[in-house]
């Protein structure tokens, strides 16, 4: 059975401990190092955190009959050849609070995991009806539910999971988003014998169901320089699968950085370990206007927090903040949280940087007169993207086909991102 161990009360975060030996993996392959696209997009998912008190009582532990699911063909039902055991090699962290509709499409796409023994720890952060009474029959004999009382925020939920995780490796899934069925066999594969985190390309999903694609645009040797400059993960926690011993020896999240928490934890990672990144989309992650990267205020908060966490590392190599990414970023997340004042904000910096005076009239424009005079300046900047999105694949279709029948839009918020 899972074993669930709370967070010292002492310490009110989680326990370091000595990083294991670095097992080989069954597998392995010549890892691509390329990419193709030399213009960097970012859908990054922002995530809130807040640090686990100091005297919290243990949370309740659902425990769920481990159920060995054999191998079969894929039909309706998007569960098939996983093996669920006692001695998992990756255990699945997936926070949730007041989003059973969306947690139930994530778990099963993790439930759809092929060629992987694995264990999926659901940490409901303090929902108001339990998510143990609300999972659907398909799912309940195959996770275990740890139950916080309040909410911790996403970074205090996944630590919970931290410390209860039995497997070798850790994964994270957000519970707005979805895998490919073969998403953590194909990370196990392309980590080689010294590898000991990895992440690779995403589709995203935006509020209209507009599938793209946010490309890795970083080699696996440059993670490091390029995660002290800018997030370089796709899908963010959605994508990371990484050693639990790793993943412990670094504490975990950061929750005191509020926002932007998984960046955070991506530096330090690199630090002490070594990634390897792959371009094939394996997730899909959701964009929607309860994304917490619209979250203005608590961002800007999080992202001075982080620039000065590092900034002596930064001078020391000799890297500098990527302010174009950064500002084209929040440009985006300002558009589809119709935040006039962001965009203005966001139209002035690029126009500064780039010194293009009709970025400035812009930021003008949309700090005066907001969307109705915007169109007459020209059109809103974005990144590039492909006309009408891209055609998802069989997988990422069925999700899209269930969340209709479940009466929503793909992108639909719904609760606590």
């Amino acid at each position: 059975m899972t074993s669930c161990v709370a967070p010292s009360a002492s310490s009110g975060a989680i326990t370091s401990r000595r990083r294991a030996r670095r097992p080989r993996v069954g597998m392995t392959t010549d890892v691509r190092r390329g990419v193709g696209d030399t213009r960097f997009r970012v859908r990054a998912s922002i995530r809130c955190a807040a640090r686990l008190p100091l005297y919290m009582p243990a949370p309740a532990v659902h425990r769920r009959r481990r159920t060995r699911l054999r191998s079969r063909a894929c039909g309706d039902l998007p569960l098939c050849g996983t093996i669920q055991v006692d001695d998992p090699e990756v255990s699945v962290i997936i926070p949730s609070r007041d989003r059973t509709w969306r947690l139930e499409r994530a778990v099963l796409s993790a439930l759809a995991q092929e060629d992987v023994c694995f264990e999926i720890i659901v940490v409901d952060d303090g929902s108001k009806v339990p998510i143990s009474r609300r999972l659907g029959a398909e799912t309940t004999d195959a996770v275990t539910v740890i139950r916080l009382e309040s909410s911790h925020g996403p970074a205090g939920a996944r630590n919970v999971g931290i410390e209860a995780a039995n497997g070798t490796w850790v994964a994270f899934l957000d519970d707005d988003d979805v895998w490919s069925p073969w998403k953590l066999r194909r990370q196990l594969h392309s980590l080689s014998s010294d590898g000991e985190f990895t992440f690779a390309s995403s589709f995203v999903i935006d509020d209209k169901g507009t599938i793209s694609i946010d490309p890795v645009t970083v080699l696996s040797r440059d993670v490091r320089r390029v995660a002290l400059a800018r997030n370089p993960i796709p899908g963010c926690c959605s994508n990371l699968l990484a050693l639990t011993s790793l993943v412990r020896s670094v504490d975990g999240f950061d929750a005191s950085i509020h926002a932007l928490e998984d960046w955070d934890l991506v530096i330090r990672l690199s630090e002490e370990g070594r990634a390897v990144v792959t371009k094939e989309p394996l997730l899909a992650y959701s964009l929607h206007r309860g994304n917490r990267h619209t979250h203005e205020a608590s961002v800007r908060t999080s992202y001075h927090r982080l620039a000065e966490k590092y900034a002596d590392v930064r001078n020391e190599l000799g890297i500098a903040l990527d302010l174009e990414w950064w500002w084209t970023w929040r440009l985006e997340a300002a558009i589809r949280a119709s935040d006039w004042a962001g965009i203005a904000k966001a139209y002035w910096e690029l126009g500064r940087l780039h010194r293009d005076p009709s970025l400035l009239v812009r930021a003008a424009v949309a700090r005066v007169s907001g969307h109705r005079l915007i169109g007459m300046v020209g059109r809103l900047r974005r990144p590039a993207q492909p006309a009408g999105g891209v055609d998802p694949p069989p997988w990422l279709d069925h999700a899209l086909h269930s969340a209709h029948d479940q009466g929503r839009a793909p992108g639909a918020p719904n609760g606590q991102a």
